[in-house]
């Protein structure tokens, strides 16, 4: 059975498939930098623990004294 990714159809190795991925190298590493482009790491408060932030409304608030 040949693996052909879903969004190239460029074949990959059996063992990617055997792992759950349905795209091959390439690709995936894309996907997954265009979802890492969100990520933020802050601290949601003052003296509180570094924590990843994705909701930008979360991150605004995380310090108000800035207006933009």
């Amino acid at each position: 059975m040949t693996n052909t990714c879903k969004h190239c159809a460029a074949t990959f190795p059996a063992a990617r498939a055997e792992l759950g991925y349905t795209t091959c190298l390439p690709c995936g590493d894309s996907a997954a930098k265009q979802v890492r482009a969100g990520w933020c790491v802050a601290q949601e408060y003052t003296k509180g623990n570094y924590q990843l932030i994705t909701n930008l409304e979360a991150l605004k608030q995380a310090n108000p004294r800035r207006t933009t």
